[in-house]
């Protein structure tokens, strides 16, 4: 296998195998919390997941247009990669389920098109056995 060619191969597979990194084929982000001194930020309607809400097809906390606005919150999408940076769920990776702001402690990572979340979710989630 010093050529990089796996000893069992899948039919119809015979080139080398190539290693790439997860940013060629990926767009990559993080978000951010607003104020939680104004009121008028939250109790919204935008979903705000939270790390421990990774895996989860609701949230507790929402919103408004202004605390998206006047925050780092960023966008996610269903079916955009949600990786846990950091606290008590550090490196859990899900899927998200719904469309929702994120935190800073969550790294949304999103396939470019041709990629699968779900094969690049289950090669973080191997990644952290290892």
């Amino acid at each position: 296998m010093s050529k990089k060619t796996p000893q069992i191969r899948f039919k119809g597979f015979t080139d080398d195998w190539e290693e790439h990194k997860l940013a060629e084929f990926t767009t990559s982000f993080s978000g951010g919390t607003p104020s939680a001194g104004n009121s008028s930020y939250y109790k919204g309607d935008i979903p705000f997941i939270r790390s421990g809400e990774i895996n989860s097809d609701k949230t507790e906390l929402f919103l408004t247009e202004d605390g998206l606005k006047n925050s780092s919150a960023k966008m996610v999408s269903v079916g955009d990669i949600l990786y846990a940076l950091y606290g008590a769920t550090s490196g859990e990776v899900g899927i998200s389920q719904i469309n929702g702001a994120i935190n800073q402690a969550i790294l949304a990572i999103r396939p470019i098109h041709g990629y699968s979340s779900h094969f690049i979710m289950q090669w973080l989630r191997l990644q952290k056995q290892k």
